[in-house]
């Protein structure tokens, strides 16, 4: 098995990659020997990436923290994501080094099914039913507002 982050690339990972990343962080047991194995290349990735950026600290992505919370090392953060496990979704480790522009090309192909958003399941067919109905133009109103100086 192949864990995210231990072939050196601080960019976004492949397609395999990220198919890993969901098997080890959010389908197998936070006991688990692969779940070790993975944070602790998470930890090494994060602590690269402080090291090349210069920073001090480290955001936590537990799924407490959900990166808002920074520590010095990434020994408090392990504990955390054995604890807690990594928030959701966090495929890309965008605070952490890797580019989530990148990433999004991939995840284009990973989860999202087109059909859900065709356009054939709108309702078009009664357009013309309130063509009668004075139409307000909000538009004006909003670009009046925003001229209108509010401090005087």
């Amino acid at each position: 098995m192949v864990v995210a982050g231990e072939d050196g690339d601080d960019k976004c990972p492949t397609d395999a990659l990220v198919m890993d990343r969901e098997t080890w962080m959010y389908k197998t047991l936070r006991s688990s020997e692969i779940y070790a194995k993975g944070v602790r290349s998470f930890k090494k990735a994060a602590e690269e990436n402080r090291l090349k950026t210069g920073r001090r600290s480290i955001c936590c992505p537990c799924s407490v923290c959900y990166t808002f919370k920074y520590f010095n090392g990434t020994d408090e953060i392990e504990f955390h994501l054995l604890r807690h496990g990594f928030m959701h979704g966090y495929y890309c480790w965008y605070e952490h080094g890797e580019s989530i522009l990148e990433f999004s090309t991939l995840s284009t192909t990973l989860h999202i099914n087109d059909s859900t958003y065709n356009n054939d399941s709108l309702d078009l067919d009664n357009d013309d039913d309130h063509s009668n109905e004075p139409v307000e133009n909000y538009n004006i109103e909003m670009l009046h507002d925003m001229e209108t100086n509010i401090y005087g």
